[in-house]
């Protein structure tokens, strides 16, 4: 049986010594080319009877579906076009398709696609672009054309994906700034998120000013771009964060820590604030605290102390952390404390005592 034609690419599923099209229509019917065959392995086909068009690699991979479809003379257009399957198994295929093919190719196809008028294959490009990551970066600026100009959902789309592209999206961020202020709470998560992965300093007074957006996914958003953005943003946004520690909202409490975590910096003002964060009323904000704390090391050794006496919290959860916190940070000042610990009534408590006892044994 041969397979061969240059048309669009499908799916095909192969099964024992008949090739199907979704299970039903025969292959022989078809003159297209193959992005995927499935084959079980207990009665695989012989690929070697099967003669592949030059733009098909035919291999065999076991009883998961994997990408055929490689460079050639396939039809890009066409691939595209199959983005508007409703099946989200197919366009997950179509993705890895357009992955395998090179991107001078793939990426002006996506482009070309843009100019649709159907609104749904649009979004499903754009998304697609952005999966495609820093390959895509010469569709940035189709893609901020669709995002200054797309509905709230095609805005949301967008931003995500200029975020996925990454640093090669900085011609975006003005537009992203710009979008911190849009109507839409999900688009201005999107914008500050994407601010975050594209790392450009100018976005950091725009991000701050974002901590005081009225919905937390946005604050939340903000937050932790400015903590990918690293010590230079720490600096400038602690009092900001140092006003949220105290936010009636535990999740905005959580989130300034994780911020201050994601900083990278061992200050001792972050140091001083991830330590009152263990007093928080909330074991959300402790837990994550607690671990801040112990990834700074020994610049964080200040906080020994309150970790010591949080191996006596009525929380097993915290007592747990606090041990394992005290294990990284190689702390002999706690060893009376993790021994005692051994005997906790909580099996995991007193497993992380043993197993931080022995880290600490090790420390140089």
């Amino acid at each position: 049986m041969t397979l061969g034609g240059k048309t669009n690419p499908i799916i095909l599923n192969a099964h024992q010594e008949n090739f199907f099209i979704g299970g039903h229509e025969p292959l022989a019917k078809i003159d297209r080319h193959v992005v995927d065959i499935y084959a079980p392995v207990s009665n695989p086909p012989d690929l070697a009877k099967l003669s592949c068009p030059p733009a098909v690699s035919c291999k065999l991979f076991g009883s998961r579906p994997r990408l055929l479809a490689q460079a050639g003379n396939i039809d890009v257009d066409a691939l595209v076009d199959e983005l508007t399957d409703l099946d989200e198994d197919v366009r997950d295929r179509v993705l890895e398709a357009l992955r395998k093919i090179d991107p001078a190719v793939a990426i002006p196809a996506l482009v070309r696609g843009l100019n649709s008028n159907d609104e749904g294959l649009r979004q499903n490009i754009v998304y697609t672009l952005g999966q495609l990551g820093s390959i895509a970066k010469d569709a940035v600026p189709s893609i901020i054309k669709e995002f200054c100009h797309g509905n709230v959902y095609m805005r949301a789309i967008a931003a995500e994906a200029l975020g996925n592209i990454g640093p090669e999206a900085r011609d975006a961020v003005h537009a992203l700034i710009n979008a911190l202020r849009d109507p839409d709470e999900y688009v201005r998560q999107s914008a500050a998120r994407a601010l975050g992965e594209i790392g450009e300093a100018s976005a950091e007074p725009a991000l701050i000013k974002a901590l005081e957006d009225s919905e937390f996914m946005v604050q939340d958003a903000a937050l932790l771009s400015l903590g990918m953005m690293g010590d230079k943003a720490a600096f400038a946004a602690l009092p900001r964060i140092m006003a949220l520690l105290k936010d009636p909202d535990w999740r905005i409490r959580r989130s300034a820590v994780v911020a201050l975590t994601e900083m990278g910096t061992t200050a001792k003002p972050v140091v001083s604030m991830l330590t009152e964060a263990l007093k928080d009323p909330h074991n959300g904000v402790r837990i994550v605290a607690i671990g801040a704390l112990a990834n700074i090391g020994e610049a964080a050794r200040s906080a020994i102390p309150e970790l010591i006496a949080m191996l006596k919290d009525e929380d097993w959860s915290i007592r747990a952390a606090a041990a394992n916190a005290l294990g990284i940070m190689g702390s002999r000042l706690a060893v009376a404390a993790l021994e005692m610990s051994l005997e906790d009534e909580n099996v995991i408590v007193s497993e992380a005592a043993y197993e931080a006892l022995e880290k600490i044994k090790h420390t140089p």
